[in-house]
Protein backbone atom coordinates (compact mmCIF):
# COMPACT_ATOMS: atom_id res chain seq x y z
CA UNK A 1 0.00 0.00 0.00
CA UNK A 2 2.83 2.39 0.88
CA UNK A 3 4.34 1.99 -2.61
CA UNK A 4 1.07 2.88 -4.33
CA UNK A 5 0.55 5.83 -1.97
CA UNK A 6 4.06 7.18 -2.43
CA UNK A 7 3.86 6.93 -6.23
CA UNK A 8 0.47 8.64 -6.32
CA UNK A 9 1.54 11.46 -3.99
CA UNK A 10 4.61 12.00 -6.18
CA UNK A 11 2.42 12.23 -9.30
CA UNK A 12 0.08 14.84 -7.76
CA UNK A 13 2.86 16.88 -6.21
CA UNK A 14 2.63 19.59 -8.91
CA UNK A 15 -1.15 19.37 -9.36
CA UNK A 16 -2.09 22.17 -6.90
CA UNK A 17 0.36 24.61 -8.53
CA UNK A 18 -0.97 23.81 -12.03
CA UNK A 19 -4.58 24.27 -10.95
CA UNK A 20 -3.74 27.54 -9.20
CA UNK A 21 -1.99 28.80 -12.36
CA UNK A 22 -5.05 28.04 -14.50
CA UNK A 23 -7.41 29.71 -12.03
CA UNK A 24 -5.20 32.81 -12.03
CA UNK A 25 -5.40 32.98 -15.84
CA UNK A 26 -9.19 32.63 -15.70
CA UNK A 27 -9.44 35.45 -13.18
CA UNK A 28 -7.25 37.75 -15.32
CA UNK A 29 -9.37 37.03 -18.41
CA UNK A 30 -12.52 37.72 -16.39
CA UNK A 31 -11.16 41.12 -15.36
CA UNK A 32 -10.31 42.06 -18.97
CA UNK A 33 -13.70 40.99 -20.26
CA UNK A 34 -15.46 42.84 -17.44
CA UNK A 35 -13.56 46.05 -18.21
CA UNK A 36 -14.41 46.04 -21.94
CA UNK A 37 -18.02 45.01 -21.29
CA UNK A 38 -18.45 47.89 -18.85
CA UNK A 39 -17.11 50.44 -21.37
CA UNK A 40 -19.38 49.20 -24.17
CA UNK A 41 -22.37 49.10 -21.86
CA UNK A 42 -21.71 52.69 -20.77
CA UNK A 43 -21.69 53.88 -24.40
CA UNK A 44 -24.91 52.02 -25.17
CA UNK A 45 -26.68 53.56 -22.19
CA UNK A 46 -25.51 57.04 -23.25
CA UNK A 47 -26.83 56.47 -26.77
CA UNK A 48 -30.24 55.38 -25.45
CA UNK A 49 -30.50 58.48 -23.24
CA UNK A 50 -29.76 60.71 -26.26
CA UNK A 51 -26.63 62.11 -24.69
CA UNK A 52 -23.95 63.26 -27.04
CA UNK A 53 -21.99 60.14 -27.84
CA UNK A 54 -19.43 59.75 -30.58
CA UNK A 55 -20.84 57.01 -32.80
CA UNK A 56 -18.50 57.46 -35.69
CA UNK A 57 -17.56 54.49 -37.82
CA UNK A 58 -14.13 54.49 -36.22
CA UNK A 59 -15.69 54.17 -32.77
CA UNK A 60 -18.06 51.43 -33.92
CA UNK A 61 -15.20 49.48 -35.48
CA UNK A 62 -13.12 49.89 -32.35
CA UNK A 63 -16.03 48.67 -30.20
CA UNK A 64 -16.50 45.67 -32.50
CA UNK A 65 -12.86 44.76 -32.15
CA UNK A 66 -13.05 45.07 -28.37
CA UNK A 67 -16.12 42.85 -28.26
CA UNK A 68 -14.34 40.34 -30.49
CA UNK A 69 -11.55 40.28 -27.91
CA UNK A 70 -14.17 39.41 -25.30
CA UNK A 71 -15.34 36.51 -27.48
CA UNK A 72 -11.77 35.30 -28.00
CA UNK A 73 -10.99 35.56 -24.29
CA UNK A 74 -14.21 33.68 -23.52
CA UNK A 75 -13.08 30.85 -25.77
CA UNK A 76 -9.70 30.92 -24.06
CA UNK A 77 -11.45 30.59 -20.69
CA UNK A 78 -13.30 27.52 -21.98
CA UNK A 79 -10.03 26.02 -23.20
CA UNK A 80 -8.34 26.59 -19.83
CA UNK A 81 -11.34 25.16 -17.96
CA UNK A 82 -11.32 22.03 -20.13
CA UNK A 83 -7.56 21.71 -19.67
CA UNK A 84 -7.98 21.95 -15.89
CA UNK A 85 -10.76 19.36 -15.92
CA UNK A 86 -8.68 16.93 -18.01
CA UNK A 87 -5.71 17.47 -15.70
CA UNK A 88 -7.72 16.51 -12.62
CA UNK A 89 -9.48 13.68 -14.45
CA UNK A 90 -6.15 12.08 -15.43
CA UNK A 91 -5.10 11.96 -11.79
CA UNK A 92 -8.47 10.50 -10.77
CA UNK A 93 -8.11 7.77 -13.40
CA UNK A 94 -4.57 7.10 -12.19
CA UNK A 95 -5.88 6.76 -8.63
CA UNK A 96 -8.65 4.38 -9.77
CA UNK A 97 -6.11 2.21 -11.59
CA UNK A 98 -3.77 2.13 -8.57
CA UNK A 99 -6.65 1.22 -6.26
CA UNK A 100 -7.70 -1.58 -8.63
CA UNK A 101 -4.14 -2.94 -8.74
CA UNK A 102 -3.88 -2.67 -4.96
CA UNK A 103 -7.15 -4.61 -4.55
CA UNK A 104 -5.87 -7.32 -6.89
CA UNK A 105 -2.69 -7.66 -4.82
CA UNK A 106 -4.73 -7.90 -1.62
CA UNK A 107 -6.95 -10.58 -3.19
CA UNK A 108 -3.89 -12.53 -4.37
CA UNK A 109 -2.27 -12.33 -0.93
CA UNK A 110 -5.51 -13.47 0.71
CA UNK A 111 -5.84 -16.37 -1.74
CA UNK A 112 -2.25 -17.47 -1.00
CA UNK A 113 -2.83 -17.17 2.76
CA UNK A 114 -6.05 -19.21 2.50
CA UNK A 115 -4.27 -21.84 0.42
CA UNK A 116 -1.44 -22.11 2.95
CA UNK A 117 -3.91 -22.30 5.82
CA UNK A 118 -5.88 -25.03 4.06
CA UNK A 119 -2.66 -26.92 3.34
CA UNK A 120 -1.74 -26.83 7.03
CA UNK A 121 -5.24 -27.95 7.94
CA UNK A 122 -5.03 -30.88 5.52
CA UNK A 123 -1.66 -31.81 6.95
CA UNK A 124 -3.23 -32.03 10.43
CA UNK A 125 -6.09 -34.34 9.33
CA UNK A 126 -5.64 -37.87 10.57
CA UNK A 127 -5.22 -40.79 8.27
CA UNK A 128 -7.91 -43.48 8.11
CA UNK A 129 -7.22 -46.15 10.74
CA UNK A 130 -5.59 -49.27 9.38
CA UNK A 131 -6.89 -52.79 9.89
CA UNK A 132 -5.22 -54.92 12.53
CA UNK A 133 -2.25 -56.83 11.25
CA UNK A 134 -2.61 -59.79 13.60
CA UNK A 135 -5.10 -61.62 15.83
CA UNK A 136 -7.09 -60.52 18.84
CA UNK A 137 -4.16 -61.09 21.18
CA UNK A 138 -2.49 -57.93 19.96
CA UNK A 139 -3.46 -54.55 21.39
CA UNK A 140 -5.69 -52.43 19.14
CA UNK A 141 -3.78 -49.78 17.31
CA UNK A 142 -4.69 -46.18 17.96
CA UNK A 143 -6.25 -44.35 15.03
CA UNK A 144 -3.86 -41.46 15.60
CA UNK A 145 -1.62 -39.90 18.20
CA UNK A 146 -3.52 -36.61 17.90
CA UNK A 147 -6.95 -37.04 19.40
CA UNK A 148 -9.77 -34.54 19.36
CA UNK A 149 -9.52 -34.29 15.57
CA UNK A 150 -11.52 -35.83 12.74
CA UNK A 151 -11.01 -38.09 9.78
CA UNK A 152 -13.60 -38.85 7.09
CA UNK A 153 -14.22 -42.39 5.93
CA UNK A 154 -16.65 -43.57 3.25
CA UNK A 155 -20.13 -42.31 4.00
CA UNK A 156 -21.80 -45.76 3.81
CA UNK A 157 -21.42 -47.44 7.25
CA UNK A 158 -20.66 -51.11 7.70
CA UNK A 159 -23.93 -52.62 8.93
CA UNK A 160 -23.81 -55.20 11.72
CA UNK A 161 -25.41 -57.94 9.61
CA UNK A 162 -22.73 -57.62 6.92
CA UNK A 163 -19.81 -59.98 7.61
CA UNK A 164 -16.59 -58.15 8.48
CA UNK A 165 -13.00 -59.18 9.05
CA UNK A 166 -12.88 -60.60 12.59
CA UNK A 167 -9.46 -59.00 13.01
CA UNK A 168 -10.80 -55.53 12.17
CA UNK A 169 -10.58 -53.38 15.33
CA UNK A 170 -13.82 -51.99 16.75
CA UNK A 171 -14.33 -48.63 18.40
CA UNK A 172 -16.97 -46.39 19.96
CA UNK A 173 -19.74 -47.29 22.40
CA UNK A 174 -21.51 -49.08 19.53
CA UNK A 175 -18.49 -51.43 19.25
CA UNK A 176 -18.36 -51.30 15.46
CA UNK A 177 -15.54 -50.86 12.97
CA UNK A 178 -14.53 -47.42 11.74
CA UNK A 179 -16.77 -45.71 9.18
CA UNK A 180 -17.92 -42.19 8.37
CA UNK A 181 -16.67 -39.22 10.43
CA UNK A 182 -15.01 -40.18 13.72
CA UNK A 183 -13.42 -38.24 16.57
CA UNK A 184 -10.76 -39.41 19.00
CA UNK A 185 -10.98 -38.93 22.78
CA UNK A 186 -7.99 -37.04 24.23
CA UNK A 187 -7.89 -39.33 27.26
CA UNK A 188 -5.09 -41.82 26.57
CA UNK A 189 -6.83 -44.36 28.83
CA UNK A 190 -10.19 -44.06 27.09
CA UNK A 191 -11.77 -47.54 26.83
CA UNK A 192 -13.32 -46.83 23.41
CA UNK A 193 -10.66 -44.50 21.92
CA UNK A 194 -12.59 -43.37 18.83
CA UNK A 195 -16.26 -42.45 18.33
CA UNK A 196 -18.62 -42.12 15.39
CA UNK A 197 -20.07 -38.62 15.13
CA UNK A 198 -23.65 -39.91 15.28
CA UNK A 199 -22.96 -41.94 18.43
CA UNK A 200 -21.85 -38.88 20.43
CA UNK A 201 -24.22 -36.37 18.85
CA UNK A 202 -21.65 -34.47 16.74
CA UNK A 203 -22.27 -32.96 13.32
CA UNK A 204 -18.98 -31.18 12.69
CA UNK A 205 -15.33 -31.13 13.74
CA UNK A 206 -14.53 -30.04 17.32
CA UNK A 207 -11.72 -27.51 17.74
CA UNK A 208 -9.20 -28.19 20.51
CA UNK A 209 -9.27 -30.93 23.18
CA UNK A 210 -12.26 -33.27 23.23
CA UNK A 211 -13.25 -35.88 25.82
CA UNK A 212 -15.93 -38.48 25.31
CA UNK A 213 -19.01 -38.62 27.61
CA UNK A 214 -17.62 -41.74 29.34
CA UNK A 215 -14.33 -40.08 30.24
CA UNK A 216 -16.01 -36.84 31.28
CA UNK A 217 -18.21 -38.78 33.71
CA UNK A 218 -15.24 -40.75 35.00
CA UNK A 219 -13.15 -37.59 35.55
CA UNK A 220 -16.06 -35.94 37.37
CA UNK A 221 -16.44 -38.90 39.74
CA UNK A 222 -12.72 -38.79 40.51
Amino acid sequence: MSTFLENYLASVDTLPAEIKKNFTLLRELDEKIEEISSNVEKVCKGYKSSEEVDLSWEFIEESRQELQKCVDWGEEKVRIAVQTYDLVDRHIQRLDQDLFKFKQELDNEKAIADKNRNSRAVGNVKKRPASKQSGRDKKKRKLSNNKGSVYTAPKVPVLPEIPVDPNEPVYCICRQVSYGDMIGCDNDDCPYEWYHFSCVGLTEKVEGVWYCPTCIKSRANN
